[in-house]
């Protein structure tokens, strides 16, 4: 984070005329219908809401409340049907009882009739088989998980930051008879058919001199941490190395330059919906997905080792317009995304080919900035990695840009 005090005026300096820049002491209050999903997860619907209090002498605000009850239908060979239900609360706290510490705080329950398992590897195969009497697919299985997550950012005089933290969550797997889940736990490839309870420590540091966190047009923003987690089934123990490099460049008044590399390396006895995941501050469903590589298919590889490239052009062409109350940001995006997944620290080409095997994917999109605090996104991308679809297409609608 920078260091010193700087007010969320500056935060859209370039390109903005001082008749666009917002009043620096404000509330920013958004409940709206919650409209998005993607080409996995289906069109998710809900609402949600978001409270922000900004304050001239707190950087980036004073505190940010966000919640989230959403549920997402999707039309497979099972017919129209909710596959997700997803409910969340976050709190951010950039100065939790003092100007030293900030925490970023989160609870959430998710449940998903369709969450995807293809195996272990880079060069795993989606063959057609039959699907279970229960479900659309015989790579899909049952999650559900209740999770609390807190980042404690402990600041410097400096940009650098010490970073710890603490992942409790409760796993409720479930596999369909007859899936590539259900056959990999069978055979012992893999483990995490019991309910367990998982608890994850951290610790890191973090380098961030971002000009704003919401929409940067300058700096950087490196992540390194090492995690710690212990579950109570199945002898689960492991840990894991991350390592998260973000770069932004503002190229012209309307455009910035933007990337991503991000590298996650695990060890031990792990469950199998652990080997889709990595980051050890944020825990996301990797390779594939918005998270990931867009365009390939949500945790369609899963690995010890995961890396993932992205880069982005983004543009804001028009200044800021009134929308009722709101000030409106228009922007657009084109992406290139890339990444690898390796099954462990072996040489498997049965599994993780004998070749590359890039993942690749690339699209582009538009994003809504209502004031400065909410953002939306809707991208289409475009990936080498059809695994088994009519079309090798996939759509986003998210709040918050990716990175």
């Amino acid at each position: 984070m920078l260091s010193g005090v700087m007010t969320p005026s500056r935060a859209f300096a370039d390109g903005d005329d001082a008749k666009d820049k917002l009043p620096p002491n404000r509330n920013e209050f958004l409940p709206v219908p919650d409209i998005g999903g993607n080409s996995d997860i289906g069109l998710e619907l809900g609402v949600s809401a978001s409270y922000v209090r900004f304050r001239e002498t707190h950087y980036p605000y004073l505190f940010r409340l966000d919640a989230v009850a959403s549920t997402s239908l999707k039309w497979d060979i099972r017919g129209l049907r909710s596959v997700q239900q997803y409910d969340m609360i976050h709190l951010d706290a950039p100065q939790f009882f003092s100007k030293k510490l900030r925490l970023d705080s989160r609870v959430d329950f998710l449940r998903s009739v369709d969450a995807p398992w293809f195996g272990i590897g880079n060069a795993t195969l989606a063959v057609p088989r039959p699907a279970p009497p229960d479900a659309a697919s015989a790579y899909q299985y049952t999650a559900e998980h209740v999770r609390f997550s807190a980042l404690l950012r402990i600041k410097t005089q400096s940009p650098f930051e010490v970073a710890l933290f603490t992942h409790a969550r409760y796993e409720f797997p479930a596999p369909y008879v007859g899936s590539k889940l259900s056959d990999d736990l069978a055979s012992g490839i893999v483990i995490g058919r019991e309910d367990a309870f998982l608890e994850t420590v951290a610790a890191g540091f973090m380098v961030d001199t971002r000009d704003n966190e919401i929409f940067p047009r300058r700096g950087i923003f490196y992540q390194f941490g090492v995690a710690g987690t212990a579950g109570t089934e199945e002898h689960v123990r492991f840990g894991e190395v991350s390592g998260v490099m973000m770069h932004f460049a503002s190229l012209a008044p309307w455009a910035v330059f933007a990337s991503r590399v991000l590298g996650s390396f695990k060890f031990g006895t792990m469950p199998f919906y652990e080997l889709q995941q990595g980051d050890v501050f944020n825990p996301q469903i990797l390779l594939g997905g918005e998270a990931g590589v867009r365009g390939v298919r949500l945790g369609r590889y899963a690995g010890l080792v995961k890396v993932i490239q992205n880069t982005e052009l983004r543009f804001v062409p028009i200044p800021r317009f009134n929308v009722l109350k709101w000030r409106l940001l228009v922007g657009a995006v084109v992406f290139f995304d890339a990444g690898r997944a390796w099954s462990d620290y072996g040489y498997h080409p049965d599994v993780d080919g004998r070749t590359l095997g890039l993942k690749y994917g690339g699209g582009t999109g538009l994003f809504f900035q209502w004031d400065e605090a909410t953002l939306f996104l809707v991208e289409g991308a475009y990936s080498n990695d059809d695994s088994g679809r009519d079309l090798p297409l996939s759509f986003y609608f998210e709040s918050l840009l990716h990175f």
